[in-house]
């Protein structure tokens, strides 16, 4: 039987769009119970070193999207920043809305290349996960 979550999830989200305000939030909302679910679910399996190279080649490929996405809100912010409306709440110290937004972009802008090199890295392990195999002497061993 083919496991069709992740056609389901294509479905839900269409890379073509559309691309709405509340599509943005249901998809990091879906996208953070994701990773929550594999902060689970790697605790233990998969145990075989072959069955590993298809979760560390989709992070690897989510972290590279991950890191494009926060690299594209680094420029949303940016246009937030200077927008003259920008006001910010009445919580706490007074702080300038724009230095805020701009100390937003900065931290978002580091998160974002951090992110793309641990997806290069993840890439790397990958391609050396891909050459792994278990060898069990058995019946029909070609070697025997």
């Amino acid at each position: 039987m083919t496991d069709t979550r992740p056609e389901q999830i294509e479905a839900l989200f269409p890379v073509d769009g559309p691309h709405t305000t509340e599509s943005v939030l249901a998809a990091t909302a879906g996208w953070a119970h994701l990773a929550r679910y594999l902060a689970h679910a790697t605790h233990r399996t998969p145990t075989a070193a072959p069955d590993l190279y298809g979760p560390v080649t989709a992070l690897a490929t989510g972290a590279a999207s991950t890191g494009q996405a926060l690299h594209q809100l680094v420029g949303l912010i940016d246009r937030c920043a200077a927008d003259a409306t920008l006001r910010t709440d009445s919580l706490g110290v007074a702080t300038d809305p724009m230095e805020l937004a701009l100390d937003a972009s900065i931290t978002t802008e580091d998160a974002a290349n951090q992110l793309t090199e641990a997806a290069d890295r993840l890439a790397h392990a990958a391609d050396h996960l891909s050459r792994l195999y278990h060898h069990h002497d058995g019946p029909d061993d070609d070697e025997g």
